[in-house]
């Protein structure tokens, strides 16, 4: 099937055409429905060929569906009409052959002698009946999604047959192909939004990342980005590109006392000591191997690698975590805490207060990020 479609294509695209039709007929029409019937499927494997489809950028249409085979043939040698016949549809080590030559002519001898038009009639009710909940998934799935993602609060009220439909829907919107969303794959991400476990990035097929921030469920790559060391402006806003983040900074008085929502997780906000900062150049990093901090809260310094394994963040995040450094010293790990001798002291004392929160997705950013910590480096 595969071959073929690919030849379909590759055919249509030298004729510059943009519509393929297959002879499928009433008789094809009721394997796959059975074959689907026997995996398990839901409604959308159980309504049987679609009449219209889409391969890549060819349409796919089966005029011929609701035909019976024998009533086409009549037709064609009435008409002294000839056609071709592929040859690999008598072979039995396919399992479509199979269940066309064996299984079927069984139930019609042992079951139902009209099992073909019961499996198209059962086909015609959810075809119609899919349509209507596609719909009313979709129109679920757009009040549910933002450019900030997908409001996984209210997604958990919903029934889980909705909640299915509208994450197959948001799969699909990240680049997925309906083919590649099986039941288990779907199955998987609901069960991991409703665990404890949500707050920690699930891994999808294809290298990519599924990750909840506060009641929005976004889609990264699993590949960190490339080592990155910008400058913070001092007051002003700062973009880090490669993790789809804003920094903002001003001084002003006050002092954030809030409990951390945990690295990864944004917006998140910060509140130093002017007498830490002393106006010196402060740049956004990756992780390097050797880091130490002198968080507050703790006697001493501590490897930053230790300070993510005891936070259980995975290896594979950890490039994405940005830390915050002034001089020499890591003065801030969003999420974490910052640097014992950032601390600051009353309410009404003036303060850099930082704010980080996502602003879109994180994009490569290879060459700036290599040039930017080249920089950094050289500046230190």
């Amino acid at each position: 099937r595969q071959a073929r479609y690919a030849f379909f294509a590759a055919a249509a695209r030298r004729r510059q055409c943009h519509l393929a039709a297959t002879a499928h007929t009433s008789t094809a029409h009721a394997e796959p429905i059975l074959m689907n019937l026997a995996r398990g499927s839901g409604p959308q494997g159980l309504a049987g060929i679609p009449r219209v489809m889409r391969w890549g950028s060819l349409v796919v249409v089966r005029p011929l569906r609701d035909i019976e085979r024998g009533a086409l043939l009549r037709f064609l040698k009435q008409r002294r009409l000839t056609w071709r016949e592929d040859l690999s549809n008598a072979d039995a080590s396919f399992l479509r052959n199979r269940v066309r030559h064996e299984v079927l002519p069984f139930l019609e001898q042992k079951l139902n002698p009209r099992i073909r038009p019961a499996l198209i009639h059962m086909a015609a009710i959810l075809e119609k009946e899919n349509a209507w909940l596609d719909k009313l998934a979709r129109d679920l799935f757009a009040d549910l999604s933002s450019p900030a993602g997908l409001n996984t609060g209210r997604l958990s009220a919903q029934p889980q047959g909705a909640r299915r439909r509208i994450l197959r829907l948001w799969l699909m919107a990240q680049g997925f192909t309906a083919a590649s969303l099986d039941f288990e794959l779907v199955e998987r991400l609901d069960g991991w939004l409703l665990s404890s476990a949500r707050g920690r990035a699930l891994t999808l097929p294809g290298g990519r990342l599924a990750r909840q921030e506060g009641q929005e469920l976004r889609l990264e790559s699993s590949q960190p980005p490339a080592p990155f060391c910008i400058p913070l402006k001092i007051p002003g806003s700062t973009h880090l590109p490669q993790l789809g983040l804003r920094v903002s900074a001003r001084v002003a008085p006050g002092t954030r006392r809030a409990r951390p929502p945990g690295m990864g997780h944004y917006p998140v906000q910060a509140s130093l000591a002017l007498k830490a900062w002393r106006r010196r150049r402060v740049v956004v990093r990756s992780w390097q191997a050797g880091d130490r901090m002198a968080p507050l809260g703790l006697d001493g310094s501590k490897k930053v690698q230790d300070i993510f394994t005891d936070a259980k963040v995975p290896r594979a995040e950890r490039q994405r975590l940005p830390l915050f450094v002034c001089g020499d010293e890591i003065i801030w790990i969003p999420g974490y805490r910052i640097a014992r001798a950032c601390a600051t002291g009353t309410a009404q004392e003036q303060a850099l207060q930082l704010t980080l929160k996502r602003v879109g997705r994180a994009r490569p950013a290879a060459a700036q990020g290599c040039a930017a910590r080249a920089r950094c480096t050289a500046r230190r």
